[in-house]
């Protein structure tokens, strides 16, 4: 289902962009940009395994005070925050299907309301309102849910917000298709550059690699596709694309799961030479091998002729003419794998993750945890149950330079109430520059007049969308007009008001 708009959106509206024909070169706000060089972004992926926001929060604990505010320490005061969460309520088939009791908004609302008093708190009462941020979007589908705000000084600059949700279904029996799976995107421009925002939870259990891949196939090929959206960008072809939340990549298969528990500790840093055992454990991670190309398949080596013999005779003990037709079916979807894998890595080629320098997030054991630290080990799922990155934070800009990840962690929580750790991150954006247009400067400057001058001024400047104004004195709760802007001096890719479609 895809969207231009939602009530949710507190920035919504499509702005068209008229060439400007009217600049003068000689006002000195020509000169300098407004758009800050470094824009500070932080993000955060959590995947609160069906708890309640009141259920996490019991007993005045503040547990999510305790992620925003100690986690990211004295970085917290970012430009733009991203919140992705996965399983915010159980996912049943009421949740799925019906959501009978409106679950999914009531957990939606409190998670918004909370996490944007949380970072206003920070920013302080006596601080300038335009230092505060405000939610530019938020939105679940199923038990995945997407927050993003933004501080109120550079929301004037936001234009073309877009919004797409997407399933990610599984068909049974052939015919009826179901999932409690979904992506969820946004995407804006902002500062006369667009960003493009994905939040999404995948597939679960280790043996499920190649269904996971699908559905990186299914979110590439799909988002932004339909012809309801302003302009048409792959997902990855936006100046800032970040791409977070539970993609479940586990370790892969062929490792042992015991090797697997050794090397992840009790699943915190205070351990001796974890990071070096980490590293050990990385190399097999699903979606690490996917990204750097490894198939994770042992091959045999064929150097001389004594090798080739040995595999020529394993060949043939193995196979017998009974198997012939399985044999050709197997290798037809083997090399159909092969073939998404390359694709796939080829898609996320210029995608960047920092290294993971702490423990796997999931699967944390809850019932021994005070007691003891660790993860789950259970007899009966213990291979499918391996500690894992499950959480993560990808990122890419068209510039490869334009990003630098400054931080990266999971906050270890004394007292889990989920198997899986937060992760956070803080990703510096280098800007390009952006000069106010004409009609921006005559925004800031109505915008502090009162209604009756605001009037008079609007008749010596001809046709400027006075809806735009209103909207504006409004606190910013509205929904703009279609055209009021004029901005093509900051937007190479922008021709008649929209992006080129790449």
């Amino acid at each position: 289902m895809s969207s231009i708009v939602t009530d949710n959106d507190v920035m919504s509206g499509t702005s068209k962009s008229p060439k400007n024909n009217n600049i003068d070169d000689n006002l000195s706000d020509w000169e300098t940009s407004i758009a800050p060089e470094n824009f500070k972004t932080l993000l955060l992926t959590w995947n609160t395994h069906g708890e309640s926001f009141d259920d996490i929060n019991k007993n005045d604990e503040n547990i999510v005070e305790q992620v925003f505010n100690e986690g990211y320490s004295s970085e917290r005061n970012g430009d733009m925050v991203i919140v992705s969460l996965q399983e915010i309520v159980e996912l049943d088939l009421d949740h799925i299907l019906y959501d009978s009791n409106n679950d999914i908004q009531k957990q939606t609302k409190s998670w918004t309301d909370y996490i944007l008093n949380v970072m206003n708190k920070h920013v302080g009462d006596e601080t300038d309102e335009l230092e505060k941020y405000i939610v530019l979007t938020n939105r679940a589908v199923v038990g995945t849910y997407l927050l993003i705000l933004v501080k109120q000084k550079h929301s004037e600059f936001v234009k073309e917000i877009e919004n797409e949700d997407i399933r990610l279904q599984r068909y049974l029996g052939g015919t009826v298709r179901l999932g409690n799976k979904a992506c969820i995107l946004t995407r804006f421009t902002l500062y006369g550059q667009s960003f493009s925002i994905c939040s999404t939870h995948l597939a679960a259990h280790r043996p499920n690699n190649q269904e996971r891949i699908d559905q990186f196939e299914t979110i590439f090929n799909e988002a932004w596709t339909s012809p309801t959206f302003v302009y048409a960008k792959k997902i990855n072809r936006h100046d800032h694309c970040f791409f977070l939340g539970d993609l479940n990549s586990r370790i892969v298969e062929r490792f042992d799961t015991k090797t697997a528990y050794d090397l992840a500790g009790n699943g915190t840093l205070g351990q001796d030479d974890i990071l070096a055992k980490l590293k050990k454990l990385i190399k097999q991670d699903q979606l690490y091998c996917l990204m750097n190309g490894v198939t994770g398949k042992k091959e045999t080596i064929i150097d001389n002729e004594e090798n080739k013999e040995k595999a020529v005779e394993t060949i043939a003990t193995t196979t017998t003419n009974d198997d012939d037709d399985n044999n050709v079916n197997n290798n037809n979807n083997e090399d159909k794998n092969n073939y998404q894998q390359k694709y796939i890595q080829y898609l996320l080629k210029d995608w960047k993750e920092k290294e993971l320098t702490f423990c796997p997030t999931y699967k944390l054991n809850l019932k021994t945890w005070d007691e003891k630290k660790g993860y789950k080990v259970d007899k009966k799922d213990f291979n499918k149950y391996a500690p894992s990155w499950t959480d993560r934070i990808l990122h890419k800009c068209l510039d490869a330079a334009c990003h630098e990840n400054i931080y990266y962690k999971s906050f270890e929580l004394e007292k889990p109430v989920s198997d899986h750790f937060p992760v956070q991150s803080i990703i510096d954006l280098k800007m390009k520059k952006y000069i106010k247009t004409k009609l921006e400067l005559e925004r800031t400057r109505l915008k502090s007049m009162s209604e009756t001058d605001m009037k008079s001024s609007l008749m010596s400047i001809g046709n400027i969308d006075w809806g735009y104004f209103n909207f504006c004195k409004g606190g910013r709760d509205g929904i703009t007009g279609d055209a009021d802007d004029d901005d093509d001096n900051n937007n190479n890719n922008v021709t008649k008001g929209k992006p080129q479609v790449v």
